[in-house]
């Protein structure tokens, strides 16, 4: 019987399948897919083995390429309509750094660039391994879109998955744009282990391409997240909090104990070369009267 009404609604399927793709759009929701499915992979196989070993690794890499695939499609329907996209981003230093460099799928395209190009090593002596939770925001926002596809050009007849998918939306969308910037705050935390690691690469060992792969690293992160900050509301919150607890914490009256120099090291050496080198990263304002593209 099962098998009977498996084959009645293979012409609805096919039927429903049909007119969809033949649009780009499902392949951007198939792109969602594969995220959602790899990323939950390599988090259950990480789980058993070393992040960096084959099968987490290798589900990493696949989550990765799905991430970059979606975005291109987003990329490819934003500027569809811009002549020589790839001209004008030599050319045209003004289009190039107040649109295209501002827009926001831009930037997640290039760190997830920069994570599939340098951290999806399999031995941690010859570069970065995967970084834990960077999959985290990307898997979110793959989840929340391919249900919204779902719902609008699959879900033809289940009123009640329907309803639900949308009261999951309501209930936990905003939600989510916390839990997406806290993931990629807390990514800092692995950079703060990468620095001293990368001094100890090029220093001690003279290995001076496994170091740079790792500034690059480095690098590509701190431009990413500082962007964010200047650009996302939701990310400046959750940074600016956390920055705010660290400053109670050591001012606080009953933790006088805490030692002077772990203060000074914090308010002034940490701050100061915040203030220094990653303050200046931003992109230029708009100029008045130019109306963005």
């Amino acid at each position: 019987m099962s098998t009977t009404n498996t084959v009645s609604n293979s012409p609805k399927i096919l039927q429903l399948l049909k007119p969809l793709v033949t649009n780009i759009q499902f392949y951007w929701f198939l792109g969602h897919v594969a995220t959602v499915t790899f990323s939950v992979l390599h988090s259950l196989t990480s789980l058993f083995k070393a992040a960096y070993s084959p099968t987490p690794l290798r589900f990493y890499r696949w989550a990765l390429v799905a991430i970059i695939f979606s975005y291109l499609i987003v990329l490819r329907q934003s500027y569809k309509n811009k002549k020589s996209l790839p001209f004008q981003l030599l050319v045209n230093r003004d289009f190039l750094l107040h649109d295209f460099l501002k827009n926001d799928n831009v930037q997640y395209l290039l760190f997830a660039l920069s994570l599939l190009l340098f951290t999806t090593n399999a031995n941690p002596n010859r570069g970065p391994i995967p970084l834990q939770g960077a999959l985290y925001s990307f898997t979110i926002f793959s989840t929340f879109h391919a249900l919204n596809y779902f719902n609008n050009n699959l879900n033809k007849s289940n009123a009640r998955l329907l309803d639900w998918i949308k009261n999951f939306q309501a209930q936990f969308s905003e939600k989510s744009h916390y839990i997406c910037a806290t993931a990629e705050a807390m990514i800092l935390l692995q950079m703060i282990t990468i620095v001293p690691r990368t001094l100890i690469l090029l220093v001690f060992r003279w290995q001076v391409l496994n170091a740079a792969k790792h500034l690059i690293v480095v690098l590509s992160y701190v431009v990413f997240i500082k962007l964010r900050y200047e650009q996302n509301a939701v990310t400046k919150t959750v940074i600016d909090g956390y920055v705010l607890k660290v400053d109670t914490l050591l001012s606080a009256p009953q933790l006088a104990v805490i030692p002077v120099q772990v203060k000074n090291f914090w308010f002034v050496t940490v701050k100061g070369l915040v203030r220094k080198y990653i303050g200046p990263i931003r992109l230029p304002q708009s100029k008045p009267g130019k109306k963005e593209m």
